[in-house]
């Protein structure tokens, strides 16, 4: 699954958006960093759409983010 994830300026996550903006050309809204931030479009595992504890999918998705 491909997700877009937008981290602070010391590396926290910020939010979180399935899909990237290139595979959704019709795409109306999307996610936007802002002064400080950074984007990162990742692919991670399907199984992390069904988690629904915030915490858990936060852990997850930041074992994917490049090192600082």
């Amino acid at each position: 699954m491909k997700i877009t994830v937008i981290t602070g300026p010391n590396g926290e996550l910020v939010g979180t958006a399935q899909g990237h903006a290139e595979e959704h050309r019709r795409m109306q809204a999307g996610p936007l960093a802002g002064p400080g931030q950074t984007l990162h479009e990742l692919t991670v595992p399907d199984e992390l759409a069904q988690l629904r504890d915030a915490a858990e999918l936060h852990a997850q998705i930041a074992r994917h983010l490049p090192k600082r």
